[in-house]
């Protein structure tokens, strides 16, 4: 039976979020760089590139764009930029904040509960992190110091949404969420997707699962607004994502949920003991993950950790179900490729290519006999006519606008420069331009080059194609290169798998 078609696409990101469509805009974003660039030269400190598209607007982005708009040039336009954005305060829209208390039951994420506990008095008052746990006895001396100091970081990174954003959110460029979270540091003051997964990790390993739900509710929560797991908590990062993990957060969140109750005894796998998880319970009834179960050693027994889940967890889980497949439609359906691939042992068969969206199965195979089909999901905007109808109004990222912008002139000139003949005008006509001398090999060294282009082996490094310089190992460039060593498990004192 064919599987049921996914769900309609939610509405665009701009609709639910009309301040996207100003700190996306191009005029915006050049008016920016231009107004940073007239504060350099008055000897004024230009500040971040970061900073414009955090600030808040002063009227409704409507008005906003139509000013914008209505500036004779880009000059004019950053000078009406002080009149139309608010003065920089980089901590007013996100305002830090006490981790949630442990020990008490997190809501769904949809409540407003953004102070780390006494928003709707489920995670009770305003207290401070638990003691951080002592470092487990595997860790050498300087990781256990590093597992010290990450365990008192945590007041110090955890941050909610200001009350304003929330009373008006379409004045800021920070998405509202229900939960406190924490942020990587420095220039990222906002929550970051993958980011998000690390900390969570890191919680977990602080003994801090309340906090650490918390994470977890605020990118379901973004997945049922938005319609996928943004980049970051901001509105320029709506149209772009990172790999997902939300899928791999709820279940190191159930994890451990499930290893701190069969450590004390209160599930009903296997008598509550945790060996019936596969882990020893998280040490401490801190609620951390076991170091085998969350990164896969021992198989867990999942009829056991549903045993030992309590009914709280087991609603927080049935209702984080259907935003997983949320998710997962929308990459499939938003940053899916096609590929068709060689069929197993075919020797010299052609490399995997991609299909094209008007390319039948009987087309495919008959072009190929014996390849099969497959699709991924690529992380990108290469590749597919998916994912470049998704990424089609690709540009530099607002929140990185001069430096991508400056990049792609200097890309730009450089490709044009490539492409003129030697001694003669640029290609294309016009310009006048002539290509650039060839810079000096550099001396030999053990290499042809200066330049790393993944290539071939030789004698144990790497060297460019047609390199016939001898390498430090011995062997000519165009010799047999020798077998790759293929990396190998290794044991671990903590059962873990690791790879040398």
């Amino acid at each position: 039976m064919a599987s049921p078609p996914p769900p309609p696409s939610p509405p665009p990101a701009h609709a639910a979020f009309p301040s996207a469509a100003v700190y996306t805009s191009p005029l915006f974003l050049a008016a920016a760089t231009a107004a940073r660039a007239a504060a350099a030269g008055a000897g004024a400190p230009p500040g971040e590139s970061k900073e414009s598209v955090d600030r808040p607007l002063r009227a409704p982005p409507s008005e906003v764009l139509a000013a914008l708009a209505a500036a004779p040039s880009v000059e004019a336009a950053a000078a009406a930029l002080s009149s139309t954005l608010q003065a920089p305060a980089l901590a007013k829209d996100i305002v830090p904040c006490a981790p949630p208390a442990e020990g008490a039951r997190a809501g769904d994420g949809d409540g407003d509960n953004r102070n780390g506990g006494g928003g709707d008095g489920a995670d009770g008052g305003d207290v401070a992190p638990p003691v951080p746990r002592s470092p487990p006895a595997h860790l050498p001396v300087t990781a256990a110091a590093l597992f010290t100091d990450l365990g008192g970081r945590w007041r110090r990174l955890c941050r909610r949404t200001a009350d304003a954003v929330v009373a008006a959110p379409a004045a800021h460029s920070s998405l509202p969420l229900p939960r406190p979270f924490f942020v990587p540091g420095g220039r990222f003051r906002e929550v970051y997707y993958w980011d998000s997964l690390w900390i969570l990790h890191g919680l977990l390993a602080s003994g801090m699962p309340a906090a650490a739900r918390a994470v977890v509710d605020n990118w379901l929560h973004l997945v049922r607004v938005v319609g996928h797991a943004p980049n970051g908590g901001r509105v320029y990062y709506l149209g772009r994502s990172q790999p997902p993990v939300l899928a791999e957060m709820v279940w190191a969140v159930v994890w451990a949920a499930a290893t701190a109750a069969a450590a004390r005894g209160v599930g009903e796998g296997r008598g509550g003991h945790p060996d019936a998880l596969g882990g020893d319970g998280g040490g401490g009834g801190g609620g951390g993950v076991d170091a085998r179960g969350d990164w896969g050693g021992a198989d867990p027994d999942v009829a056991a950790m549903a045993a030992a889940l309590s009914a709280a967890d087991v609603e927080w889980l049935r209702a984080a179900l259907p935003v997983l497949d949320t998710e997962y439609n929308w990459f499939m359906r938003h940053r899916a490729v096609r590929l068709v691939v060689a069929p197993p042992g075919a020797a010299g068969g052609p490399p995997p290519r991609l299909v094209a969206d008007d390319e039948t199965a009987a087309a495919v195979a008959a072009a190929t006999p014996g390849a099969s089909v497959v699709t991924l999901n690529a992380y990108g905007a290469q590749g597919g006519a998916a994912v470049a109808a998704a990424t089609a109004a690709a540009a530099p990222r607002p929140e990185s606008y001069p430096t991508d912008t400056a990049l792609g002139v200097e890309l730009l000139r450089q490709l044009r420069a490539a492409a003129a003949p030697e001694g003669g005008a640029e290609a294309g006509g016009g310009g006048g331009g002539t290509r650039p001398p060839r810079p000096p090999r550099p001396p030999a060294s053990g290499s042809c080059t200066g330049m790393w282009w993944p290539a071939r082996r030789a004698g144990g490094t790497l060297a460019p194609a047609g390199c016939r310089r001898r390498s430090p190992g011995g062997g000519r460039a165009g010799a047999a290169a020798p077998p790759l060593r293929l990396l190998g498990p290794r044991p671990h004192p903590t059962g873990r798998r690791t790879w040398a």
